[in-house]
């Protein structure tokens, strides 16, 4: 993020159960020309700037062949404890 490697261990299945609830929720009410997808799956904001938030709800416009380009339409991030100082973090 913003140039910087930030690594994280794999979920937990309680934070994935919540995000699975999450995203079904999010995709069965979703516009037609938007989508809703899991981690991992890059958004680039910027050059240096890459993210891969748990969920996330994008226009079809924005979905490329190998990245969501630009701002998504909604960013979940299920806060963990051993990320929590990560996510938080301004």
């Amino acid at each position: 993020m913003d140039g910087a490697l930030i690594v994280t261990p794999s979920s937990v299945p309680v934070h994935q159960r919540i995000v699975t609830r999450l995203w079904r929720l999010l995709s069965d009410s979703a516009p037609a020309d938007h989508e809703v997808f899991v981690a991992p799956l890059d958004i680039r904001l910027a050059v240096d700037t890459v993210v891969q938030p748990d969920i996330l709800v994008a226009e079809a416009i924005s979905i490329g062949r190998a990245r969501i380009e630009g701002p998504p339409v909604l960013a979940v991030e299920v806060l963990s404890r051993s990320t929590r100082h990560i996510d938080l973090s301004p």
